[in-house]
């Protein structure tokens, strides 16, 4: 797929919670390109610090108005200068780059499952789920009880939420109380947490259901060259590095070698 570089005009930017922020561009050449899982590169100064863009993956999608909504959390310079950000404020952005994630062919329901930030490509990919007509099942967690990232508008899109916030109870719990019921779930998907990655795994060996991670790691050049983002995929006694970037960042959950 060939890769974009537009110039991006910021339509909004408001904080939502503590720390993190929703901000809405305008890039109407690469919307009709990206798909679930991949994500984009945005450089938000024109100036060399902080001198490389950073990798964010689409929330949401608006392929008529021509605009991608993007869910950041404020962790270091990038992001601090990224919520300064106001209407009509250029950036530059690069993508579609990386793998999507999979949909079985023929799948009725999928289910996500998410923490903070990392439910934000999970967000993206129901809505491109629930567009075929597949049903999509959340279970989302969060450290905050007043806030669970994406909950709102996952059930705007007629998503069923399960979440909790609560430290000592999994959401995985929620999931695994699903399957036990014998409600036959297609692929699951999961960002980020290793914690919900290796129970997701251990779903997907249990009830021989398939499943994809897409992981989240620290991106400098995001194209392959720089080979920093480099993880273990194969077998514990059998294994490669691969690029997050390039190669990923969405593998399956049983490739993945801590």
């Amino acid at each position: 797929m060939k890769i974009l570089q537009a110039q991006a005009q910021v339509i909004d930017n408001f904080y939502i919670a503590p720390n993190y922020y929703l901000i809405k561009i305008l890039s109407e050449p690469m919307i009709y390109k990206i798909l679930p899982g991949q994500f984009i590169n945005l450089k938000v100064t024109n100036t060399l610090d902080p001198l490389f863009s950073r990798p964010f993956s689409p929330y949401l999608l608006h392929k008529k108005d021509g605009i991608i909504e993007i869910l950041y959390k404020v962790v270091g310079k990038g992001t601090s200068l990224m919520k300064n950000l106001t209407e009509n404020d250029m950036i530059r952005v690069v993508g579609p780059l990386g793998n999507a994630f999979t949909i079985p062919e023929g799948a009725r329901r999928i289910a996500i499952v998410g923490r903070g930030v990392g439910i934000a490509p999970l967000v993206f990919l129901a809505q491109y789920a629930l567009s075929l007509e597949i049903e999509v099942y959340a279970f989302l967690s969060s450290g905050d009880p007043d806030f669970v990232v994406g909950k709102e508008t996952l059930e705007d899109l007629g998503v069923e939420v399960y979440y909790t916030t609560d430290n000592r109870k999994l959401v995985t719990d929620y999931l695994w109380e699903f399957l036990k019921e014998d409600i036959h779930i297609d692929a699951i998907y999961t960002c980020g947490s290793r914690r919900l990655r290796k129970e997701v795994a251990l779903m997907s060996k249990r009830y021989n259901i398939p499943s994809e991670v897409s992981l989240e790691t620290v991106m400098a050049c995001g194209v392959g060259v720089c080979l920093g983002c480099t993880v273990k995929i194969g077998t514990s006694s059998n294994w490669k590095y691969k690029r997050v970037c390039v190669e990923g960042p969405v593998f399956s959950t049983l490739e993945v070698v801590d």
